[in-house]
Parts: C-alpha cells; structure tokens; sequence
C-alpha cells in the first residue's frame, strides 16, 4: 500500500510541475518541451493560460489595443493609450468647459479637444472669438464683456453715430434713453426728448424712438422710426422716456414718454400742470400725436403736481412703472410724491388712468422738498425684485428762493 500511495504522489508532483514550467510560452514550445497539445480554443496561438479571452480570436497578447471598452492586448488595461481627452461642449461651439474633462473613443456631437470655454452654453462665447460691443457676453472668453468699453478723453467724432435737430430751441436731448431689443432686430432702441419741440404748438415738446443705428450724423426726423408729437402748448412732452418692459399684457414691449406740462414758468395751461404719462407700443412708427396713439394715459389728478417729470420701469418681479411728480402738494407744498403701478396696466388703446389709481404713493412732508425729480427702479438687494429710490433735491427753480430747504433728499422704498 505504501509504494502505491508514494507513486502517485510523484505523479501529482510531475503534473503540477508541468503546468508551472510551461505556463506563458507558446504553444510551440509547450508542445516541443511537454508533448502535450496546448489549449487553444480561439485559434489565435496563444494557449488559453496567456489568453485572456480564449474565446475570441482577435484578442491576445499580441493583438494591437483599440478603442472598445476591451482589454485587446491582455495586458491587464482597457483602451491604454487609444483613449483622447476630451472636455464637455454642450453649446457646439468647438470649445469645451475645461471644469468638465473626460475621455472617449472620438470626437461625439457635444465633445471638443479644447477647453476653456468660459459660458458652455452661450454659442457667442469662447476664446476664438473677438468681442462684440454692447451684446453683454463675454464673447472672447477674457473675463469681461466690455472690453469695447470706451476709454480716456474722446470726443464726439469717435462716437458710432450722432443725431441733431433743425428745430431752434427744442432742447433735443433733454432726455435719452436705451431700450433692450423691442423689435427682435438684435439692437435695443434709443428713446430721445426734446423738450420745446413740436412745430405745432409752442413748446409742446416731442419723443423720437430710434431702431437702427445710422452712420454719421443726422437730423433726427429723418432717421427716426418714430415721431411723438402734442398739441398742448407748454406740454413738454419727452420730459422723461424708459422702454422696454410689457405694461399691459399683451406681449408687446412698451415705451413711456412724460408729459409733465409747464414745468419752468408754472403758466398752468397744460392741463394745469397736472401732468401724463403716456404707454406707448414699441412697435408704433411715423409721426404721431402721442395721446392718439397711446395704449394707456396716466394723469395726474390735481393741478399743479407735474406728474410724469420723471419715469422709470421694470420687470423684476413683474411688470411696474413709477411716475415722479415733484410738486405734489398732498403732505405739503409742492413736497413731491412718486406713483408705482405693480399691477398690469388696462390693455384697450387709449384707457385713463389717474396717479390716484397707484397700486402705491411714496410721498415727501417738507415744503418745497420736490421728491420725484428722478425716480429709479432697480434691483439693489439681489432678491429679483424692483426697489423703488426717488430724489427730492429741494428748490429746483428760481421763484423757490423762499425754500429753506436745498441740501436735497434721497429716498429709498424697497421693492
């Protein structure tokens, strides 16, 4: 029993030393050292113990590595060598967001070799552009949008165009105003007041709105897309402009013009003094008498308050709209109140509205304060809302020389 247990335990040894001593060579070579046929089920000449997929023939150690999520050349790695890196480029611009690298096979839709692209979804931003003036996008990628932005002394010849009026002593350019892109051309408007303008009654004022931006210099009314015109003498008309917000509802961006009335001789024969502000569509043209043409009138309701000396708009949080007018007398003598409307604006062509309608009344307690002489509405917390600011400088006029107030207010109301 004892020789039968030890001959086979030789055996066993004899076997195992076999496979240890022929383990990574050929097949040639295993079946010229052995005499035994290796197994090879692919056919590829590797035997299945260097093989690391005996199974398929195109892959062995000495099979060339390609791009296919398989270890081809069995050295242990997948796709060493054949992957590129690449980086995410969701906006198809040839630049990719280097804070998203990754590897592929390819260059797949949405894939780029480069980087650096500083806005992944703005097509209008990379570093292979040049910069383009006034769009708000840093198009090259170099950390700011203006870097267009003039700079040091220049002088009017510089500018990228120039408007001037024929009309004596209209005062064109008492007030201008830039819009955003109301008419869906890629260009915001310029809204432009003279304050005496209007050949049809003496100082009646006018408001000109501007969709192109024409070369050179020109006369206003030859180049305007639209003329705002009154009837009223001493209207002064295009005292304050704002555009670009929808005020009514009806999918149209509107523009205000501020029709204050006698604001520099307190003659009372516009309206009394009351004061109007007029909502005017964006997409209104020729020249017009502005109350004929204007969605909404909003008059001030006592004489006297010069309602509309000042306007401003937003969007933020909704559409509002408020309206300076710096000699209302409601807390005290020509104290001066600001007008907000929060709520959306009647939609039929010409509808009346008074300053009494306001969804809110920011009002002044001192004589002669004049709160209401600029008004503004902006987001200064960050909170997507409009707040409201008014300035009140106190005597504005000559025959206010009995005002014992001048230092001049700012008033802040939070939206």
């Amino acid at each position: 029993m004892s020789l039968i247990f030890l001959l086979a335990l030789a055996a066993c040894r004899s076997e195992k030393g076999t496979e240890e001593d022929t383990a990574g060579l050929s097949e040639d070579t295993q079946l010229e050292e052995t005499g035994v046929e290796p197994i090879d089920s692919d056919g590829d000449g590797f035997a299945e113990d260097v093989d690391c997929d005996d199974e398929d023939g195109q892959i062995h150690p000495d099979a060339e590595e390609i791009c296919d999520e398989v270890d081809n050349n069995c050295d242990g790695q997948v796709d060493e060598g054949v992957l590129l890196e690449v980086f995410i480029d969701d906006d198809s611009d040839g630049y990719g967001d280097s804070e998203q690298p990754t590897t592929s096979c390819a260059l797949y839709e949405g894939l780029s070799e480069q980087g650096g692209d500083c806005d992944d979804a703005e097509a209008l931003a990379n570093p292979g552009l040049e910069e383009i003036c006034g769009d708000h996008i840093d198009n090259d990628c170099d950390g700011s949008s203006n870097s267009c932005a003039p700079s040091g002394a220049l002088s009017t010849e510089t500018a990228i165009f120039g408007l001037t009026s024929s009309q004596q002593n209209d005062v064109f350019g008492w007030e201008v105003s830039g819009t955003v892109d109301m008419d869906g051309d890629g260009l915001g408007e310029v809204l432009m007041g003279a304050l005496y303008g209007s050949r049809e009654s003496v100082n009646a004022g006018a408001a000109y709105l501007l969709r192109s931006q024409p070369a050179g210099v020109n006369e206003v009314s030859d180049v305007a897309d639209a003329v705002m015109t009154s009837s009223v003498e001493r209207d002064f008309l295009g005292a304050a402009l704002r555009g670009g917000v929808d005020l009514n509802a009806d999918g149209q961006l509107d523009w205000v013009v501020g029709a204050p009335g006698d604001i520099t001789n307190h003659s009372g024969q516009a309206y009394e003094d009351r004061g109007e502000v007029l909502v005017l569509s964006g997409d209104v043209s020729g020249s017009q008498d502005a109350r004929e043409v204007a969605l909404i009138r909003i008059q001030g309701h006592s004489p006297g308050m010069h309602a509309g000396y000042a306007v401003a708009i937003s969007d933020l949080g909704g559409p509002s709209l408020a309206l300076g007018a710096y000699e209302d007398s409601t807390q005290a003598e020509d104290a001066g109140a600001v007008y907000l409307f929060t709520s959306a604006l009647p939609t039929e062509l010409g509808a009346e509205v008074s300053t009494e309608d306001a969804d809110a009344v920011f009002l002044a307690v001192e004589t002669l304060d004049h709160l209401g002489v600029a008004v503004s509405l902006d987001d200064l917390n960050g909170d997507g809302i409009a707040d409201l600011m008014a300035g009140g400088p106190g005597r504005i006029w000559e025959e206010d020389e009995e005002a014992d107030t001048e230092q001049g207010t700012l008033a802040w109301l939070m939206g």
